[in-house]
């Protein structure tokens, strides 16, 4: 009976756990221009290209 007491949470936990959505490819990112905005855009605390933060304005 204890068995079941540990084996119960460890399926309900796998079962729970889904497929990871695979990782970004050229191609998927080519087929999705959208999607390559989202990733190529900078990311909080990430310089710009042009060296300077996304926080700080314009002058």
């Amino acid at each position: 009976m204890k068995r079941a007491y540990v084996l119960l949470p460890m399926i309900l936990v796998l079962a729970a756990c889904g497929k990871a959505t695979p990782p970004d490819t050229v191609e998927s990112l080519v087929a999705n221009p959208e999607r390559l905005k989202e990733v190529a855009a900078p990311m909080p605390g990430r310089p710009r290209e042009d060296g300077r933060c996304h926080l700080q304005r314009s002058e």
